[in-house]
């Protein structure tokens, strides 16, 4: 009787070891192989390539900048225009060119002459005025802002 108990004790453990190692293995595959899942979330993620179209000329204009010196104020001439989606009704983004005008006389004057000053500064410059551009733009009408003419005065 005492060989029987061990018998059926032996068993229940080889049991318990065989279902564990096919546990094991299935959860090894599922991790290694990936499941599928990410593969298909990630090509659903891919955002469609950004085709650049017209270019809305904005004008141009004088803005005083925020340098310290009161004596002696600091202007800049700048050039703007917008890079249209090529979807984008130019005809319908006109329309807004004004508070786009705003946000550049807004973001420029809280700007100073070292600030805009250069490559670095002027880049600066447009990312700002883009970020602005796409707010006003939430539909995706504007690319980016270009600056067409930049004078620090």
């Amino acid at each position: 009787m005492a060989e029987e108990e061990e018998e059926k004790g032996g068993s229940k453990k080889k049991l318990f070891m065989i279902i564990g190692g096919v546990v094991a293995l299935a959860a090894g595959g599922f991790f290694f192989m990936g499941g599928g899942e990410d593969e298909v979330m990630a090509e659903e993620m891919v955002e469609p390539e950004v085709v650049e179209g017209e270019v809305l000329d904005v004008g141009t204009m004088t803005i005083v900048l925020a340098d310290d010196d009161p004596d002696k104020l600091r202007y800049v001439r700048v050039g703007l225009a917008l890079v249209l989606d090529i979807t984008a009704d130019s005809s319908l983004v006109a329309g807004r060119v004004s508070l786009v005008q705003d946000a550049a006389i807004t973001v420029i004057s809280e700007m100073t002459s070292g600030e805009l000053r250069g490559a670095v500064g002027a880049a600066d410059a447009r990312e700002r005025l883009s970020t602005a551009a796409r707010e006003i733009y939430p539909d995706g009408e504007v690319i980016r802002v270009v600056l067409t003419e930049m004078i620090l005065q």
